[in-house]
C-alpha cells in the first residue's frame, strides 16, 4: 500500500506523460505522407494516446499506445508526397481534442500536486506534536 505523497506522485508522473504525448502530437499534427498503398503500412508521424490506470499497489500508471487510425487523407495537390488526385496523409490529431485533453490534465496534475502538498504539512503536524 502506497502513502498519500507517492500515490500524487505516480498520478504526477501519469500526467506529465499525458502532456508529454499531446505536446508531440500537437507539434506533428500538419507532418505530411504519402497515402500508403493497400496493404503496406504507414510510414509517417503515428499518433499517441495515453492511457490511466491503476496500479497494484496503488497511484496511477500511464500507458503510451499508438492512436488508430493512425491518419487521414488531406487534400494538398502542392505537397511533393501527394498522389495523382491530391491527397496525402496526414497523423489523424483533432486540435480541439489536444486542448480539451491538455486542459484534463494539467488540471489532475494540479490536484496531485495539492495533494501531496497537503500530505506533506499533516506530515509535518504530526511530527511537530509528537516532538
Amino acid at each position: 500500500m502506497m502513502g498519500a505523497q507517492a500515490i500524487a506522485v505516480s498520478g504526477m508522473g501519469a500526467n506529465s506523460a499525458w502532456m508529454d504525448a499531446i505536446a508531440s502530437n500537437v507539434a506533428s499534427m500538419r507532418d505530411e505522407s504519402a497515402l500508403p498503398a493497400p496493404n503496406l503500412p504507414y510510414t509517417g508521424y503515428q499518433p499517441v494516446t495515453v492511457q490511466l490506470s491503476a496500479s497494484a499497489q496503488g497511484g496511477v500508471v500511464a500507458t503510451t499506445e499508438p492512436l488508430m487510425p493512425a491518419y487521414s487523407a488531406g487534400f494538398d495537390p502542392s505537397a511533393p508526397l501527394a498522389n495523382a488526385q491530391g491527397l496525402v496523409a496526414v497523423p489523424n490529431v483533432d486540435l480541439a481534442t489536444a486542448v480539451v485533453e491538455q486542459t484534463m490534465a494539467l488540471q489532475s496534475y494540479r490536484a496531485d500536486a495539492t495533494v501531496f502538498r497537503v500530505a506533506q504539512q499533516m506530515t509535518k503536524t504530526l511530527l511537530d506534536t509528537v516532538a
